[in-house]
């Protein structure tokens, strides 16, 4: 713990490409009162665990997150939920995922999961019993990649993901729906990123 933030550092066994098992490591910052967002998670270590000799990445000082190297779209006070205002005015930023394009991505998943993390912990802090998600809609805002195939907006290395969806039960009792913002930043240093996270909640009709 430093202040507000919190570090986890953490070593796991992975699968990489070729179906081998490796040792995975990561460092982890959660900010407890991030200025702009409702939740922030930022990672300043990725990266594969050796046994001996010089190591991939950077560590101390120079691993720091680097603002000044995101675009200034993606910073400041997280944007509010789309109206369909905001899709007609900027139609060549906004890209509506199919169903398809995200059954098979985990991490978009997960963006959920952290949204409903983040709104869930002042009732429960096992989610298990309300996974998974039920994921409605995602729609991908970018400055890159305008002219890519749908299925590779998702990859933009910043983007905010509006994302909706409802949870298999609801911690606080009553059947809830939600509509999840996350942006996406990376700072181009390896293994750097940056979520950032609103998050509203309403009862299902």
């Amino acid at each position: 713990m430093m202040g507000r933030f919190c570090l986890y550092y953490i070593t796991l066994e992975a699968t990489d490409t070729s179906n081998s098992l490796c040792d995975f490591q990561t460092c982890v910052c959660q900010d407890y009162s991030p200025k702009d967002a409702s939740f922030m998670v930022q990672t300043e270590i990725s990266r594969l665990k050796v046994p001996a000799g010089p190591r991939t990445t950077f560590i101390g000082p120079q691993r720091r997150w680097k603002d000044d190297a995101v675009d200034d779209s993606y910073k400041g006070k997280m944007p509010t939920w789309l109206t369909d205002q905001d899709l007609a005015s900027n139609k060549g930023h906004f890209y509506e995922l199919q169903e398809l394009d995200w059954q098979g991505i985990e991490w978009l998943h997960m963006y959920a999961e952290f949204a409903f993390y983040s709104k869930s912990t002042s009732y429960t802090t096992d989610l298990k019993p309300f996974l998974p998600l039920d994921i409605k809609k995602i729609i991908v805002q970018t400055l890159e990649n305008r002219e890519a195939s749908p299925h590779m907006i998702d990859k933009a290395t910043n983007a905010i993901f509006y994302i909706s969806f409802k949870g298999n039960g609801d911690p606080t009792g009553t059947p809830m729906e939600y509509q999840a913002i996350v942006r996406r930043t990376m700072d181009g240093m390896p293994g750097h990123i940056c979520l950032e996270f609103d998050c509203l909640a309403y009862k299902s009709s």
